[in-house]
C-alpha cells in the first residue's frame, strides 16, 4: 500500500481512538470521525 494511504489510515485510526476514549463508542459517528480527521465522510468510507 502506498505511504499516503497508510498515513491517512493511521490518522483516521488515531482520531477515532481519541474520540472513542473521550465520548464512548456509541456517541461517535463516521461524520464526527471525518470532521476530526479533516476529510469528507465519503473518503472515510473508502478507507473503512
Amino acid at each position: 500500500m502506498p505511504k499516503i494511504i497508510n498515513n491517512l489510515r493511521s490518522k483516521i485510526s488515531r482520531a477515532a481512538y481519541q474520540l472513542f476514549s473521550e465520548k464512548g463508542y456509541s456517541a461517535v459517528s463516521m461524520k464526527i470521525v471525518a470532521e476530526e480527521t479533516g476529510i469528507a465522510v465519503g473518503t472515510l468510507y473508502n478507507y473503512y
